[in-house]
């Protein structure tokens, strides 16, 4: 088995965070600019993908997009209650980049309603899925939209992301070693 990498900061522990914050920063234009370049929306750019079928997978909504460069979007639902977005830039590099979500997950947006956890309130799969799953099922339902859409798999996998996505991340390594080359797990939520 290769050797995984996970990059963790912890300004929980008293460590300082400002050069995570800064690295965090930098890296995630970077990461960015690496997984979407720039190029020119072919026309039915995303009519390949018209006939996905994955075993418990919904396809919500298959979108051309031009912002910010030209791309197919591709949401849907894993499970009852598992939600992703998967963006298939026209010009891809080959690299598969993912991030976590904030909070208790409860969005795309990373914008889940902070301490709110009643959903989870005699919810043993919501549970299973916030505590390691859902980032596995998403990263591997993910994965088989980029094969089936570019004929290929992805070169390289990475995950970056901190706080609640930090703690997902380290799960994952922990849980999942597989599913990414390498991880940047900033300020992980550890303590419960």
């Amino acid at each position: 088995m290769p050797f995984k990498r996970v990059w963790s900061g912890n300004h929980s522990r008293g460590i300082p965070e400002v050069p995570m914050q800064r690295a965090l920063q930098a890296h995630l234009l970077t990461v960015i600019t690496l997984l979407l370049p720039s190029a020119a929306l072919a026309l039915d750019h995303c009519k390949p993908l018209e006939h996905l079928a994955i075993p418990d997978v919904t396809i919500d909504a298959i979108t051309d997009a031009d912002q910010p460069v030209a791309h197919c979007k591709v949401d849907g639902c894993i499970g009852r209650s598992i939600r992703f977005s998967v963006w298939l830039p026209t010009n891809w590099n080959g690299k598969f980049v993912m991030g976590g979500g904030g909070g208790f997950a409860g969005s795309l947006n990373n914008q889940a309603g902070g301490i709110d956890g009643s959903w989870a309130l005699r919810d043993y799969e919501a549970i299973v899925n916030y505590g390691h799953l859902a980032v596995h099922r998403a990263t591997v339902t993910s994965k088989a939209i980029v094969d089936d859409f570019y004929a290929r798999a992805p070169g390289a996998s990475y995950f970056f992301d901190c706080s609640n996505g930090g703690r997902q991340a380290l799960i994952d390594a922990q849980r999942y070693p597989d599913d990414f080359d390498a991880i940047v797990a900033g300020a992980p939520a550890l303590d419960f």
